[in-house]
């Protein structure tokens, strides 16, 4: 059970860097520049020919679409933080039903132990009345020496194995007290850590659908400024030139052409690379998993802990990933401290 719990918890959604679009203001300015190096080509009586060629065997308008590939940056996203989850709550409903609970079993003990205690008493008070009854019985028969001897012999020890057997029915009384408000501490504390812990996930979980839903309207948004900057350049393009110089245009729309398919290879390339980093991500995750979930001893999971915080220390680690790889770690320590206490109690 404790595994099957901790193996739900462990497979997640991993948070990783992502590669992010280019914005609106970056693509803004990239196209600004490249129109303004346009703008500096153009002159009076510049035919379409001098704007291809630039009379130097090199392409300014090439030049100008180069400059604006230059300027539109595609930049890496800081990790995302994991969000602060409130917990307490639990802890402290745990913390209070444990507090009542033994201030009941201790006053259930008192209870027990008077109870025992009153029982004891009336067996001493009976003995020391068999005794003076005896003694007195004795007396008036005219009996002495050793019958009297063995009779009291035998009235101290009857008394002697009544009040031992008191008291083991009181210890084991009040043991059995103690022990019942330990199993019940026991079965509420791992009710409520259940519940704390399907209340992480989903908080978890609704924290990650937040961050994916803004990264995608932030990569639509992205891609849409690229479409319109693209579609700037075409109809700037368009005014430019007239269409009797039909065979320069063409050759200026093939490559321009090939500048899109390039620009669209790019970013087919980016979404390839960022869908096999996630891929990544997510088999570490799970290789790191199953690594955990190898652990038997609270020894190894104390260990594996120090590690990461020694990797961590040495900066071979980020906060993300030692968060995630230590959350793992503490939850496989505390499935084996479980399973060792409830062997532990079936063997009582």
């Amino acid at each position: 059970m404790a595994k099957n719990k901790l193996t739900s918890t462990l497979i997640k959604k991993p948070t990783v860097n992502r590669v992010q679009a280019p914005s609106a203001s970056n693509l803004s300015s990239a196209f600004k520049g490249a129109s303004e190096s346009l703008a500096s080509k153009i002159k009076p009586g510049s035919s379409l020919s001098d704007l291809v060629n630039g009379g130097s065997g090199q392409s300014n308008l090439s030049n100008v679409l180069d400059n604006f590939k230059s300027g539109v940056q595609f930049n890496r996203e800081e990790p995302v933080a994991a969000p602060t989850i409130d917990t307490s709550a639990y802890d402290r409903m745990i913390a209070a039903y444990e507090a009542k609970m033994r201030a009941d079993a201790e006053a259930a003990k008192k209870a027990k132990a008077a109870e025992y205690d009153s029982q004891a008493k009336a067996a001493y008070i009976a003995r020391l009345q068999n005794e003076r009854t005896l003694s007195d019985n004795l007396a008036r028969a005219g009996i002495r020496g050793g019958t009297t001897e063995t009779t009291g012999a035998r009235l101290l020890s009857n008394y002697e194995n009544n009040r031992n057997q008191i008291a083991a029915n009181k210890s084991t009384a009040l043991t059995g007290i103690d022990k019942d408000a330990s199993d019940k501490i026991f079965q509420y504390t791992q009710t409520q850590e259940a519940a704390k812990l399907a209340y992480l996930q989903a908080r978890e979980a609704e924290a990650r659908q937040i961050a994916e839903t803004q990264r995608q309207e932030k990569w639509t948004a992205s891609q849409n400024a690229i479409e319109r900057a693209y579609n700037s350049a075409e109809a700037e393009k368009g005014r430019q030139f007239t269409t009797s110089e039909r065979e320069a245009q063409q050759k200026w729309e093939a490559q321009q052409t090939a500048k899109a398919n390039q620009l669209q290879a790019q970013k087919e390339k980016l979404a390839q690379e960022k869908a096999a980093h996630d891929q990544r991500a997510q088999q570490i995750r799970a290789d790191y998993i199953a690594t955990v979930e190898r652990f038997r001893t609270v020894d190894q999971c104390n260990a594996e802990l120090k590690r990461l915080a020694s990797q961590k220390k040495k900066g071979k680690l980020t906060d993300s990933q030692y968060r995630w790889r230590a959350q793992y770690v503490q939850l496989q320590r505390s499935a084996i401290q479980t399973k060792k206490e409830e062997e532990k109690k079936a063997k009582k």
